[in-house]
Formats: C-alpha cells, structure tokens, sequence
C-alpha cells in the first residue's frame, strides 16, 4: 500500500497538476481565437480543447481560415479553410506563465472558396510546436506559439509560380478563456 502512495504522488507530482487559481481553472474545458501566419500566409482561428486529463494532457479541435499568398497572380489573396486536430502538453503553471508542446494533423480544404487555388480538393498534413499562455486573470489568458506546418500542398494558379503552402515556420497570438 505505501509503494501505491508513493507511486500516484509521484505520478501527480510529475505529470503537473494544475496549481494556477483555487478554483483549478487553468485546467478546464477552454475556448480560443487567434491570429496566425504560415510561410508568409495570413490565417486566423477558433478552436476548443478538452479539459485537460491529470492536470498535463489536452486535446484540441480548431477550425481556420487561411489566406494564401500568392505574388504575381491576378488575385492577390486565395482563402481557404483547414480543419485541426492535436494533442497537447502542458507543464505546471510557474506563477502568471505556463509552457505548452502540441502536435497534431491537419486537413486543408483549398477548394472551397477557390477552385483554382489548388488541383486537389483537400490536402493531409501534420504540425507541432511549443507555446506561453499569459494568464491575465485565472480564466482568461493570451498565448504565443513557435512552430511548423508540413503538407504536400502546391498552388495551381501559375505554373511558372506554382509554390508550396501550409508549409514552413509558423507563429500564432491568441486569446484564450478557460470555462
């Protein structure tokens, strides 16, 4: 019985229950809008992330709309939608900050408001990063996060232009509320 109790307090201890607030809002459901870039490409989101399972781990939905910069085109924005899914981890809240790691895959629609954008009605792709939420009260935060995007996804506008999109570095400014 005592390895038991030593074993889950370290178990806890070690996976970061949440300490932010006495209510624990820094680990509940949340919701989130933010602004992105991708390669140069201006997107912004909302999502929605599960509460997070022994104080560390969450899963997050997030729907985007992105727009593609394409220089030389006869329009110079091409939006389009992408579907999100990750798993992230969170550390132990150090005071207002708290550090984060996600990854996850991703769908990008490119045909839905602009057919000519791209050959292929969607595009598979996965991306990861590191984040710092701010918490400005215990339920609301903003948030900075460093990453990368991959995919296969190639314009189809111009073939002497054709480049990759939802490709390359990636930083996002959010804010977040915890419920």
């Amino acid at each position: 019985m005592k390895k038991l109790v030593i074993f889950l307090l370290a178990v806890s201890l070690g996976l970061g229950l949440p300490v932010y607030g006495a209510d624990g809002a820094a680990w509940r459901p949340s919701v989130y809008f933010n602004l992105n870039e991708v390669a140069g490409d201006f997107g912004m989101s909302v999502g929605v992330q599960s509460p997070l399972l022994l104080g560390a781990i969450g899963a997050r939905l997030e729907g985007v709309v992105q727009w593609c910069n394409l220089p030389g085109s006869t329009q110079l924005w091409y939006p389009y939608a992408v579907l999100r899914s990750a798993l992230t981890g969170y550390s132990r809240p150090l005071g207002d900050l708290r550090l984060y790691g996600y990854g996850g895959i991703e769908f990008a629609f490119p045909q839905l408001w602009m057919p000519q954008l791209d050959t292929k009605s969607w595009r598979f792709g996965g991306f990861g990063g590191f984040g710092f939420e701010f918490f400005a009260t215990k339920r609301i935060c903003y948030y900075i996060e460093l990453g990368s995007t991959g995919s296969s996804a190639k314009s189809n506008v111009s073939e002497s232009d054709a480049r990759l999109y939802r490709n390359g570095f990636q930083t996002i400014a959010g804010l977040k509320l915890y419920l």
